[in-house]
Formats: structure tokens, C-alpha cells, sequence
């Protein structure tokens, strides 16, 4: 764009059109926490490869991704509300 007499100096940005990247897997503390926590990781089924350490990692990440999305989903759907109720009690 074109200066001015300012030191401040408009420009224009593009970004091209990327894919937005697919929503990986993420994994939450409070998990590690729970109850069932060891009974999950122990109950996994890796199947086992010759390949990379990061490679195998990456294997049991994603094996325990639905067994964890179960475990939110039932035990820490609505934290907020739990932690409201939770305040509530201890008043």
C-alpha cells in the first residue's frame, strides 16, 4: 500500500487457502487421576511392530483414544456443573 507521512504503514496480508488440520488427540491430566486410569492403560491392545519408538507411542496414544473419550464422556461430560455442585456441598 502506499506510505503516508506517518511511521505507521498499512499493509495488506493474504494466507492462502490451507486445510485445517484434523483435531488430534489430546491428552488431559485429571485422567491420570482416576480410578480406572490403570485398568485402561493395562486393557489396551497395542499391536506391536518393528518400527520407531515415536512410531509405537503414537500407536498406543491413538488405542487409547476411544477408551479415554469414554471415560470423559461419562465421568467428566459437564465438569463446570460438577464443580459448581461440588462448591455448593462444601458450603
Amino acid at each position: 500500500m502506499t506510505q503516508s507521512l506517518s511511521d505507521h504503514t498499512s499493509i495488506t496480508l493474504s494466507f492462502p487457502n490451507w486445510k485445517k488440520p484434523k483435531h488430534l488427540f489430546l491428552f488431559h491430566d485429571m485422567w491420570a487421576k482416576d480410578g480406572s486410569f490403570k485398568d485402561i492403560i493395562t486393557q489396551t491392545k497395542v499391536k506391536e511392530t518393528q518400527s520407531s519408538s515415536l512410531v509405537a507411542l503414537q500407536r498406543v496414544l491413538y488405542s487409547l483414544r476411544k477408551p479415554f473419550k469414554q471415560m470423559n464422556k461419562h465421568k467428566y461430560a459437564d465438569i463446570y456443573a460438577q464443580q459448581i455442585k461440588a462448591r455448593e456441598e462444601l458450603s
